[in-house]
């Protein structure tokens, strides 16, 4: 529970407090999935936020780890769910699809299931099922403490349907509860951007590079999470004009 608390406030200090929390739950239950479904979801944020010192090592662990915790306990709704969380970060959508409808079937009223159903559903392009699953996910659990990550699944499927305006909203949103997680401001500046709100743009942009500072247009390339080509290159083309160097 301690660690489930830091988990949800997304920074990489409480990120290295909980996976301390966690280790010790492992260590104390090597079989409780719990424990190693947290652990994936704290390798997967800290790999995807530059927090770690190899990105590709926190990815690597944050799959071994997801792994682990759902064949420990299959029917386990919550270990499904963060499997795919970490298959979102990979950029394996499909795969995140199958994974969150699986929690699904095992917790048909999980709203982070939907939610993350939702997100991995922006990202495949299947922009109208995205929305359906998010606003699930919000009417099922209106306060949830990860009901950011709700509305910017929400905003990426509007962004690439070229609704930027109200993209930008829903990321207004997410970025009110919490300022600390860089994904949200991406839709920020690029939908600024293809608005031709330069000021706008440049601030949010401004903001992603306070928070990360190594990311670059090439890295965003590199696991651009987005699986339509047409779709990475509304996203890079909207943040190369906010000013986020290649």
């Amino acid at each position: 529970m301690r660690a489930l608390r830091l988990m949800n406030q997304i920074n990489k200090e409480s990120l290295i407090q909980a996976e301390e929390q966690l280790f010790k739950v492992c260590e104390m239950d090597p079989k409780f999935a719990g424990g190693y479904a947290g652990l994936a979801w704290c390798h997967s944020l800290n790999a995807f936020s530059g927090w770690s010192e190899s990105g590709r090592r926190s990815r690597a662990e944050a799959m071994r780890c997801a792994r682990q915790a759902v064949a420990l306990d299959p029917d386990d709704p919550m270990a499904n769910v963060y499997l795919s969380w970490v298959y979102i970060h990979a950029g394996q959508q499909h795969q995140a699809i199958d994974t969150a409808r699986r929690a699904l079937e095992l917790d048909p009223n999980s709203s982070q299931a939907f939610g993350f159903l939702g997100m991995a559903l922006a990202l495949a392009g299947r922009r109208d099922e995205a929305i359906s699953a998010s606003e699930r996910a919000l009417r099922g659990s209106p306060r949830d403490p990860l009901r950011s990550h709700f509305y910017s699944a929400i905003s990426n499927a509007l962004f690439m349907q070229g609704e930027y305006e109200d993209a930008i909203t829903w990321s207004r949103r997410a970025t009110q509860l919490q300022q600390s997680y860089f994904g949200w401001y991406l839709i920020l500046a690029a939908g600024a951007a293809h608005l031709g709100r330069d000021g706008e743009a440049r601030l949010a942009a401004e903001e992603i590079l306070r928070l990360v500072p190594r990311l670059t247009l090439k890295g965003i390339r590199k696991n651009p999470m987005f699986t339509e080509p047409a779709d990475i290159e509304r996203l890079v083309a909207g943040l190369r004009k906010a000013g986020l160097p290649e």
